[in-house]
């Protein structure tokens, strides 16, 4: 464990406390009453003079760890010496390091500055680094060496991925899909793909891995070419199960008739008959008002594509009459012309009256995971909150 922890764009933070809360006996012996089985913990001292770490008896330095080790047979005598080649890897390239965590402007800085060629990311770091471009916090010229790159970690809206060619010229950006269940990529477009396929799937099974798009309701139902329900995998990327959880385990890993291992990643998709999937979204983010199914990813994408608008997360909300109404949470650009009549007469033109959501709220950041995933359920518990203020103050 580090003694300090670095967050995107703040200051790093002692881990001190956290320790102290786990083992209050740092300056003596190595006890736990919440983690009984800990037997011991080993630290890397990063703090640069910040932390005083020399009064912890309790752990074990990374150094001193290393000058017991020493002299010390590692390897079982099995034919193998410290001494075999294990790895043998060549670079014709440079990897570019911008930042000890992800920082949109210093990203592009370095892309412009080492003429970059390839870029990777999350869909909301490419949101931000399209954000700065569109500001004119950094300039857009510079870019001309870009073509490649991955994007990955959650649906990528269609909008986003022609945003990305046009302005960051990644006309080779590939998609991966997988989950860290299945160590953990299964699908991947490449950059010879047709571009519909490059810009509206994510691509083809890696290969010896399978897949199936089975029904919601049934998991038995094989549903044809073309058809949404949830996408299974099965192969040898599949991991063995969730740590002392059967019953997680059991949940989503099904073993069928001829005794092979599927997981059922929860993602809604479609198959076509060439074997390119599409993800369509979450089952569990699925909103249904009044008997019909909507799709947040439909209404994100057709709302990325409003000159004004930056990001926008569709939730559902409960409803007394409809069961599930849609709520949208916005952030739009500095012009900030955009209002939540302007962003429901946008989805009703574009897309369905039946897809216009009853609640517009603007924000200027979202609730997000470490690896910069919406947080979609906080974003629900923020709406229900939000509409129930609403209703007071009409009342």
């Amino acid at each position: 464990m580090s003694l300090e922890m670095n967050l995107p764009r703040k200051p790093p933070r002692s881990n001190v406390p956290l320790l102290r809360h786990l083992v209050p006996s740092l300056e003596t012996t190595c006890e736990s009453e919440i983690a009984p089985s800990l037997k011991g913990v080993i630290t890397v001292d990063n703090a640069q003079g910040r932390i005083n770490a020399s009064s912890f008896k309790a752990f074990s330095t990374f150094p001193g760890v290393l000058g017991d080790g020493a002299g010390r047979p590692q390897l079982s005598e099995d034919g193998l010496s410290e001494d075999d080649v294990v790895n043998i890897q060549f670079t014709r390239s440079a990897i570019v390091f911008p930042s000890e965590s992800f920082d949109p402007f210093l990203t592009l800085k370095a892309v412009q500055e080492e003429k970059c060629t390839a870029l990777y990311g999350v869909p909301t770091m490419f949101t931000a680094e399209l954000e700065l471009l569109q500001n004119g916090v950094v300039s857009d010229q510079g870019f001309q060496y870009l073509r490649t790159g991955i994007i990955a970690g959650s649906s990528v809206p269609t909008e986003l991925m022609r945003k990305l060619h046009k302005k960051l010229n990644l006309t080779e950006l590939t998609i991966c899909y997988g989950m860290t269940e299945t160590s953990p990529v299964s699908a991947m477009t490449t950059t010879d793909d047709p571009l519909v396929k490059r810009v509206e799937s994510v691509g083809r099974l890696l290969p010896h891995v399978e897949a199936k798009v089975v029904s919601a309701t049934d998991r038995s139902e094989i549903l044809p070419i073309g058809k949404r329900g949830e996408l299974v995998v099965s192969g040898y990327l599949l991991q063995k199960g969730y740590w002392n959880d059967p019953a997680r385990t059991a949940e989503v890993m099904v073993v069928d008739e001829e005794g092979k291992r599927w997981i059922h990643t929860g993602d809604e998709a479609e198959m076509d008959a060439e074997g390119y999937i599409k993800i369509t979204g979450r089952l569990k983010d699925l909103i249904i008002r009044g008997g019909e199914n909507i799709y947040p990813l439909e209404i994100e994408n057709c709302l990325l594509a409003h000159l004004s608008i930056l990001e926008a997360s569709a939730v559902g909300l409960r409803d007394k009459r409809y069961g599930e109404v849609v709520a949208v949470f916005v952030r739009k650009d500095g012009s900030g012309v955009v209002t939540q009549d302007d962003v429901k007469e946008w989805v009703r033109v574009k897309l369905s009256h039946h897809l216009v959501p009853k609640y517009v709220f603007f924000v200027t950041e979202y609730p997000k995971t470490a690896s910069g995933k919406i947080q979609k359920f906080v974003l629900q518990e923020m709406g229900e909150r939000l509409a129930l203020e609403k209703a007071r103050d009409i009342l």
